[in-house]
């Protein structure tokens, strides 16, 4: 109906485990099994190319679509022999928790080859996809949230300070805020 040019891949962003699984009312029990054992999301997708192929691991997720092209008869990547087409990562924000912190690294991890390659920042795993953040400088620590409370408990009361505390915690994005509770909460009490 309408050319589009250049194309434009929709790259899902997805932790471990979680990817889109689509089947049938009519599948067994072990024909579904097969199916969440088997999925591989265009991220995944990624991983395994990079796994097996040298050629991979000098581009960013975003801009693999540049050089390959994801075919979805056998959901795998392929070397792109003409054209051109873009890639774009869905939208997360960090209200969306853990799930947008692999988004991040995925802007400056290049050739990852899976979850926790992507999580080893200098040959260190870290537990989670933060803190591997953290380790690349991409976000920073609670520093400045440990002084904002610092000068607020001189003046504000426990409530306000809880309410302070609530709601930097879920719209802010405070890294630890466990550390935040434990190091002011006789103030928040």
């Amino acid at each position: 109906m309408h050319e589009e040019f250049p194309a434009v891949y929709h790259l899902p962003i997805h932790l471990p485990r979680q990817q889109p699984v689509y089947f049938g009312e009519d599948l067994s029990r072990d024909e579904l099994q097969l199916r969440l054992d088997t999925t591989q999301s265009k991220l995944m997708s990624w991983f395994t190319y990079n796994q097996e192929h040298q050629d991979g691991r000098q581009y960013l997720y975003q801009q693999f679509p540049q050089y390959f092209v994801f075919k979805d008869q056998d959901k795998r990547w392929h070397p792109r022999k003409r054209g051109f087409a873009i890639g774009r990562m869905y939208h997360c924000n960090p209200l969306q928790g853990e799930r947008f912190y692999p988004r991040l690294l995925l802007t400056v991890v290049l050739g990852a080859t899976s979850f926790d390659n992507l999580r080893t920042i200098n040959s260190q795993t870290y537990a989670t996809f933060q803190q591997a953040c953290l380790a690349l400088g991409i976000i920073q620590d609670d520093t400045e949230w440990i002084q904002c409370f610092e000068e607020a408990i001189v003046f504000s009361t426990g409530h306000t300070l809880r309410t302070f505390f609530a709601t930097a915690v879920m719209y802010s994005g405070i890294i630890d805020p466990t550390q935040i509770w434990t190091c002011f909460q006789q103030y928040f009490c």
